[in-house]
């Protein structure tokens, strides 16, 4: 649907009313099936399987991609902030008033986030809704089937994302889930700023494939550089300081998952080049191989998840996702190559110049045990810089034969 409205589809009442009443079907059918499968669960370990379920289904059925793509940014980004704003507080009153286990009010807190994101953007829409004209649209059945399978790969996502603590919670001690948690809101914080970006950048995307503009690929190819630069520095600040950091967040209980937030932060960077070019592909109609793909990854993370973390814990579990998301990267890459190139310029003096400063730094930093909120701010500072320079290493070049929708 983002990908339609980015390319100037306009839909009328009707389009809306029946994609509505066909979310609402799927999520009764879901909701059900939650219940039924809910007593399977021990009494500790139900509702938090009921409150995760819910929260996903909560986040599929809001209405914020309406308005990242029809370009209404800011509308999307006070909705965004509006999640947020309540997941923290929720948490906050959850820790001091609720006596519940951390797993179980992190999770209900999700919901309750997810919820409120549904209602606000609801209420949004359907403000805009009244103004819709009456029209027909010829692809409609064709846009139908690409928004159920957006829906289908964004459950699969959640699945994947949320299988490893659920693995974790219940085939090791709280130790491990403890270590494999704190590294992991970490990360997630890291690439959830990615998975931001890129949903405004959909529809650029969009446009581009359809009308081929120069000032959209300039954007795009900022983009491309701008996530480059920040996936590497995730990657070298995150490997070289991760206990400090660890320490900082956590305290020196948790600084001990060193190696566990080691292999997260390796994943991180595939897993931020994964949105980039998931993107990309839903821009040229593949969603119908975004899905399987993500469905064949959520099941292939579990059934390495079982025996890497009976064998290392918290390590198995960032090893299986590791391996996962390699899975995705190499795929979405192969498909990529048929219709687009990425070129990669040779770095010019200055970059390598501050390559150089950002190693003798970290260098200097650990000699002279520097508080580490010192390092990230040089990391901030390289990464600013860098923002500076006109010249990028990477460039978007778009092949003659084309495949996938337009």
């Amino acid at each position: 649907m983002i990908r339609e409205l980015g390319k100037g589809t306009e839909f009328n009442k009707k389009t809306f009313q029946l994609i509505l009443i066909r979310k609402l079907t799927v999520a009764v059918i879901i909701v059900v099936v939650v219940i039924l499968y809910a007593h399977y669960f021990d009494a500790a370990n139900r509702f938090v399987y009921i409150y995760y379920i819910l929260g996903i289904l909560f986040y599929a059925l809001n209405f914020n991609w309406y308005f990242i793509g029809i370009g209404k940014a800011l509308h999307a980004s006070l909705i965004n902030i509006v999640q947020t704003a309540s997941f923290l507080i929720s948490v906050l009153i959850a820790y001091y008033v609720m006596d519940l286990e951390k797993l179980e009010y992190f999770s209900l807190c999700y919901l309750v986030s997810m919820s409120i994101m549904a209602i606000c953007s609801g209420l949004a829409f359907y403000k805009r809704f009244r103004m819709l004209k009456e029209r027909t649209i010829d692809h409609f059945d064709e846009i139908i089937m690409d928004s159920k399978r957006n829906f289908a790969s964004i459950v699969f996502v959640q699945i994947y994302v949320s299988s490893n603590m659920f693995l974790l919670y219940w085939l090791t001690d709280s130790t491990q889930v403890g270590y494999y948690s704190a590294a992991y809101r970490i990360i997630n914080v890291i690439t959830s700023v990615v998975s931001v970006a890129i949903v405004f950048f959909l529809p650029i995307y969009s446009k581009y494939f359809r009308w081929r503009d120069e000032n959209d690929k300039n954007l795009i190819d900022r983009f491309l550089n701008i996530t480059m630069y920040f996936s590497v520095l995730v990657v070298l600040g995150g490997i070289l300081n991760g206990s400090e950091i660890l320490n900082l967040v956590f305290g020196e209980d948790y600084a001990s998952g060193n190696s566990i937030f080691m292999i997260l932060t390796l994943s991180s960077f595939l897993a931020i080049w994964n949105v980039v070019l998931g993107a990309m592909m839903q821009a040229k109609g593949f969603q119908d191989k975004i899905m399987k793909l993500t469905g064949f990854v959520a099941g292939l993370n579990i059934l390495l998840s079982f025996p890497f973390i009976l064998l290392s814990g918290g390590k198995g579990a960032a090893l299986a996702g590791f391996i996962s998301e390699l899975f995705i990267f190499i795929a979405y890459s192969l498909t990529i190559s048929k219709f687009l190139t990425i070129k990669f310029n040779r770095p010019t003096i200055s970059q390598i110049l501050l390559v150089t400063l950002l190693i003798a730094g970290q260098i200097f930093s650990k000699v002279l045990e520097i508080n580490v909120l010192l390092i990230i701010g040089f990391y901030g500072l390289v990464f600013l810089w860098l923002l500076k320079l006109k010249s990028g290493l990477l460039l978007l070049r778009e092949k003659e034969n084309v495949y996938g929708r337009t």
